[in-house]
């Protein structure tokens, strides 16, 4: 049980970092200044937080959400850390 409570709060803050830098890479590619980009994409990464803890200690254990989670956040963190490249060196 400590491991799921762990993995899905630790996770989910790692799952809203990495959501949160691809919108606002995506937001700066569309235009937006990037530290207007970067705000915007912070402020709804709260409310992403709390929707993801919720999620993973609301579904059911079968669909293993607290894997999902951490497999997530290690998919957008990566992709982030390779398009912010783009980014900063622009």
């Amino acid at each position: 049980m400590a491991v799921r409570v762990i993995s899905i709060l630790v996770g989910g803050y790692a799952l809203t970092g990495g959501i949160t830098a691809l919108g606002g890479i995506g937001l700066h590619a569309a235009g937006l200044p990037l530290s207007d980009s970067m705000l915007l994409t912070s402020m709804l990464g709260y409310l992403l937080y709390v929707g993801i803890v919720i999620w993973g200690f609301g579904a059911p254990p079968k669909y293993h959400p607290s894997a999902t989670i951490v497999a997530s956040a290690v998919a957008t963190m990566g992709l982030a850390a390779i398009l912010s490249v783009g980014v900063i060196n622009a």
